[in-house]
């Protein structure tokens, strides 16, 4: 699945770690959540997680400390807490995690002595747990997307892995989630929802963009740390301004999306399939019952040769005209462009961290 070249491929979520790393407690107020003693020696002090404001107050880092290791975790929508939206960011991870650590130099004293961040940072040695990419598609309306999601909900039920829907919010896990998870929602109303929780003073710009994603679908995937270190790519350093697209694009792929039949029966979607199938896809288009029709063996060839022309038997017939999923979802024009207003913050985001 390869989408237009000006798709912009969003980092969002990111969980990062980094060594070497020294804190001032007194700014970290953060208490200890566990001790590790060996033989009356202590070999480990964690911290609970610290909430650190974001930009506007809206997107917040968590960060986590070892002192005994010396290593920090850092846990959030890396773009958003430094820009305070998370819909248009940037692919560019390695100076996302920087400009993060370059804040926290102030904010809870890291490595405070020192005038820059340490080389070894710099260089991209960044352990990456968790990495989240988007793309934004747009939509007619909220209306529209809710039905298209319901359809993509139903056949997602007969793929492999595990799939459960929370409103209109779609989770695909394939293996439980170990290594990825796809997931698709609408923006829309999660913006709605941050807005009336706000505690921001900019609210202006905000609001704009909360109006801009009415009728945008969220395709999000959300790469764990296991697949990252199979793929080779659980550092920072790995990651050049190509790897979010290409890494999104080749598990984009994995979402099988069929055709969704409409119900009405036409001479000319018949003369489309062979004769010993056409009672089947009437039967199909008016909602019938296959398996109450065919054997399980019969209809388990019929669906796999259904399937070999995109067209999922399965799903309740639509209103209208066939729902071609893969198209309607997947294809290059819904790609939402960044709104003109909000373009050059987009950029920004994305330029080198200055130290």
């Amino acid at each position: 699945m390869n989408f237009p070249k000006e798709t912009l491929f969003n980092i969002d979520t990111v969980e990062f770690s980094v060594a070497n790393a020294d804190v001032d407690m007194t700014l970290l107020k953060a208490k200890t959540r566990g001790e590790v003693y060996c033989d009356g020696e202590k070999k480990s002090s964690k911290t609970n997680r610290r909430r650190i404001a974001g930009y506007q107050k809206r997107h917040a880092v968590h960060v986590r400390y070892e002192s005994m290791a010396r290593e920090l975790s850092v846990e959030g929508s890396i773009f958003a807490y430094k820009s305070g939206q998370n819909v248009y960011t940037s692919p560019n991870l390695k100076n996302g995690c920087l400009n993060v650590l370059q804040d926290l130099k102030k904010k809870i004293g890291l490595n405070a002595g020192e005038e820059k961040l340490p080389a070894a940072w710099l260089a991209g040695e960044i352990t990456l747990s968790r990495v989240d990419i988007a793309v934004n598609l747009a939509f007619k309306s909220d209306e529209q997307l809710s039905r298209v999601l319901k359809q993509v909900a139903h056949q997602l039920v007969g793929h492999r892995g595990s799939m459960h829907k929370i409103g209109n919010s779609i989770y695909w896990s394939p293996q439980l989630g170990t290594k990825y998870q796809i997931v698709m929602y609408m923006k829309h109303p999660q913006m709605l929802a941050k807005r009336n929780k706000d505690k921001s003073d900019d609210n202006e710009h905000y609001d704009q963009l909360v109006s801009d994603c009415k009728g945008m679908l969220r395709l999000e995937i959300r790469f764990r740390g296991s697949l990252l270190r199979e793929l080779g790519l659980d550092q920072a350093s790995a990651w050049d301004s190509d790897t979010a697209r290409t890494l999104f694009e080749k598990y984009a792929k994995r979402l099988k999306l069929l055709n969704v039949l409409s119900p009405v029966v036409t001479k000319q979607e018949l003369d489309c399939v062979k004769p010993k199938l056409r009672a089947v896809l009437a039967l199909a288009k008016l909602g019938g019952d296959l398996e109450t029709v065919y054997s399980k063996r019969t209809l388990q060839v019929h669906r796999a040769a259904f399937r070999a022309l995109g067209i999922d038997i399965d799903a309740p017939p639509t209103t209208g005209e066939m729902r071609k999923l893969r198209t309607i979802l997947l294809s290059g024009k819904r790609v939402a462009k960044v709104p003109a207003w909000l373009a050059k913050n987009a950029e920004k985001v994305a330029r080198n961290p200055k130290f």
